[in-house]
Formats: structure tokens, C-alpha cells, sequence
């Protein structure tokens, strides 16, 4: 009787993210992401903090199908609370299913966000305004 058997090393999961700002109004983040994994996902998160202050996250567990491969698209900051005048920044973390060993887990790259104080926001309406005007001269 022969037999053999083979061990087949279990990968960490794997994420790509795309992001736009959106173009009228300057202050809303679009992301699209691909998620996988060689056996199954079963965590995805958005994490984000002040860059003033590092350990000050916050975590949002976003859905994730327990399978090889997921997408997901997420508008930022949506209603968060944010302070006028802070920048952000935020990830999102993809874990995988492995029991055994614990599960790993792989983190997007960092993005950057800064939430406009109410006369930033007014300047900003202002000068698309003025450009508005000068292009239809």
C-alpha cells in the first residue's frame, strides 16, 4: 500500500483597491475593491483614523462572502463624524479562514483624506464658481 501526501502552503489573502474622488463635489471618496484568497475570505474591514493620531482607530466590518473571491465598492466618509480641518487616513483589511494556524490577513495601502472646515468649503464653491464663469467667456 503506497500512498503520499502533499501539503499545500496556505497563502495570505489578497486585496486591490481602486479609489476616485468624486469630481463636483471634491469632498466624497469612491472605492472599488477585489478581494481573494486561495481557500476562503471571512473578514473585510475599513479602518481609519486622524493622522494626528495614529492609535485612534476605527473599525467598519464590511460584508464579505466566505468564498475565494469578493468585490466591494464604499462611498467615504458617508455620515461619519468627522472633525473640520482633520486629515484621515484609511486601509481596508482582508482576512482569510485559516483555523489551524490562525487567520492572516493583508492590508490595502493607506489613502488620505481631509475633511474641509466650512470656509475651505466656501472657497472651494467660490473658485468652481469663478472657473464656472471664465469658461464661458
Amino acid at each position: 500500500l503506497a500512498f503520499s501526501i502533499d501539503v499545500v502552503k496556505d497563502e495570505y489573502p489578497e486585496i486591490q483597491v481602486q479609489h476616485e474622488i468624486d469630481s463636483t463635489d471634491h469632498k466624497t471618496l469612491y472605492f472599488h475593491g477585489q478581494v481573494s484568497d486561495d481557500y476562503a475570505l471571512t473578514k473585510l474591514q475599513l479602518v481609519y483614523y486622524p493622522a494626528s493620531v495614529p492609535d485612534n482607530k476605527t473599525v467598519i466590518p464590511m460584508d464579505v462572502h466566505n468564498t475565494n473571491f469578493d468585490e466591494f465598492y464604499v462611498t467615504f466618509p458617508q455620515d461619519l463624524k468627522l472633525v473640520e480641518g482633520e486629515s484621515y487616513e484609511l486601509y481596508f483589511q482582508v482576512f482569510d479562514n485559516d483555523a489551524v494556524n490562525g487567520s492572516k490577513n493583508t492590508k490595502s495601502r493607506n489613502f488620505v483624506y481631509r475633511k474641509l472646515t466650512k470656509e475651505e468649503e466656501l472657497n472651494q464653491n467660490l473658485k468652481q464658481q469663478n472657473e464656472t464663469i471664465q469658461d464661458l467667456d
